[in-house]
């Protein structure tokens, strides 16, 4: 029956059990029923596990549909069922016991599919409401408030209830005199302890910005194909593999094999000083010596999987509440860094005024990681406005209306693509140096590289725009390293 739980027999336990299915099995029947009437709608369905289905029968017809659509069936009749199902008689029989096609034909009477995402809505919450029925967390009062809520509006009272009992048993306020115990400090810092994670092959930005410290958020902010998601995975995979740390990449833009593509891609050219070009993952045929390559890169990792170092979370919709739910279910096990690959608007906003949402949305991020919090450290990427693409300076007013969601970050890089006429010889001629040791040395750049200038927009921890790191940061191979740094005269 659960741990601790509120009700007083188990009578009482069956009795909300059955009213929470009474719910639940009918809301299971109409998705099935708008699948089967559009079979289309499975690739674009919102996630749903089978496991949370409570009717086998169902669970059955669900499965039917969605390997019908796998071999290739765009219409469920009642012949083409039949032709399935003579391959697979297991399930023929279940098929059958639960009334075969009339009992689909009959829900298409009522169904519309237009409405699944509302189906899939109440799919989740009745699965949430027996989950918290049978580990003590709900009593009958509960469900009779909750049978008019939403899932996220549960969440947010029990998140209510259990933050109400944990501040009340922090009563005491601390106070700091501002002269007491500096001797102390400066011990604290001389050891670095304010350094964060350092980013990789990354010296003159490390100098900035200190890496990613704990409790603070960085942005990264670039246009479309800069390499916003591929610069992320140079900058922070490879040091949370060499410093074996934990880390939770959320995305939203990509699925979890591109990003398995990108590192292997990176293994293969900077561990083992290969020459893969990433595009070679789409066109296939590989031949022996690329072969012998990714295998290698492959073992490499895999040799890393019980470690955990790096958890890929996709998101089918992006929710800010989602991610926040995300972070402190990781951050209570352990886990000091994540990635938001990209943070846009939540597509359970609907408003004129996004930018202010968005603003809101990156304050909630902040108060969740921030120290007072879970403590961790937030490294997002973020589009810049289209009208950046026409900028050489890049500032906060590259981010267009949405520019104050920088408020709250920590530091914010943004990136750009170095421009043919800002190299020798051209009308906007960058001076590129090299630092070398407290000097800087004046170097030449290579005229078929594209090269990245990377702009320090925001630093709590040191300079910002003073100058601009120039990078070869070659986005087929996946290899990334610092060239110099420049001065970008600022656009008037």
């Amino acid at each position: 029956m659960g741990g601790d739980n509120y009700l007083a027999t188990q009578e009482q336990f069956e009795e909300i059990r059955k009213k929470i299915l009474s719910y639940k099995v009918p809301v299971e029947a109409s998705i099935v029923g708008c699948l089967w009437k559009n079979p289309d709608l499975y690739y674009s369905l919102d996630y749903v596990d089978l496991e949370h289905f409570s009717n086998n029968m169902w669970k059955v017809y669900f499965v039917i549909g969605k390997e019908m659509l796998k071999e290739g069936d765009k219409q469920f009749d009642d012949v083409s069922v039949a032709l399935y199902l003579q391959k697979h008689p297991k399930l023929e029989k279940k098929y059958q016991e639960y009334g075969g096609y009339n009992t689909i034909e009959e829900m298409f009477t009522y169904i519309n599919p237009i409405n699944l995402d509302g189906y899939i809505q109440d799919f989740h919450k009745w699965w949430t409401m027996l989950q918290l029925l049978t580990m003590g967390f709900l009593d009958p009062d509960n469900f009779k408030k909750f049978i008019d809520l939403t899932s996220e509006e549960i969440y947010s009272y029990y998140t209510a209830k259990i933050n109400d009992i944990f501040i009340h048993a922090d009563t005491e306020v601390k106070s700091y005199n501002l002269c007491d115990g500096l001797t102390d400090l400066i011990k604290e810092c001389d050891k670095g302890l304010l350094e964060g994670l350092p980013l990789h092959n990354s010296p003159i930005l490390n100098t900035e910005i200190g890496g990613c410290r704990l409790g603070e958020l960085t942005l990264l902010g670039a246009n479309s194909g800069v390499g916003k998601t591929t610069t992320t995975i140079e900058l922070l995979f490879p040091s949370i593999f060499k410093h074996d740390q934990q880390l939770v990449m959320i995305i939203n833009e990509q699925d979890e094999k591109k990003i398995k593509r990108e590192m292997i891609c990176w293994i293969a050219n900077n561990i083992y000083g290969g020459n893969f070009d990433k595009k070679r993952f789409r066109q296939g045929h590989f031949i022996q010596e690329e072969w012998d390559i990714l295998n290698k890169s492959a073992k490499y990792l895999e040799e890393k999987k019980e470690n955990k170092n790096i958890i890929i979370i996709p998101l089918t919709q992006y929710k800010t509440s989602t991610v926040l739910k995300i972070i402190n279910k990781y951050s209570a096990m352990g886990v000091k860094y994540f990635v938001l690959d990209t943070f846009k608007l939540s597509q359970d906003k609907k408003t004129a005024d996004f930018w202010l949402e968005m603003q809101n949305d990156m304050v909630k991020l902040y108060d969740c990681i921030k120290p007072s919090a879970n403590n961790v450290h937030l490294w997002c990427t973020v589009q810049l406005s289209k009208e950046a693409i026409n900028k050489r300076y890049l500032n906060q007013y590259c981010m267009g209306m949405a520019k104050n969601i920088v408020d709250v970050a920590s530091t914010v890089i943004m990136l750009r693509k170095m421009r043919e006429d800002e190299k020798q010889g051209g009308s906007h001629t960058l001076e590129v140096k090299k630092p070398v040791g407290k000097s800087k040395i004046i170097i030449s750049l290579k005229p078929e590289t594209i090269y990245t200038l990377a702009f320090i927009v925001k630093n709590r921890e040191g300079s910002t725009n003073e100058y601009q790191i120039v990078i070869d940061n070659n986005l087929a191979l996946n290899k990334y390293e610092e060239v110099g740094v420049c001065r970008v005269p600022e656009d008037y």
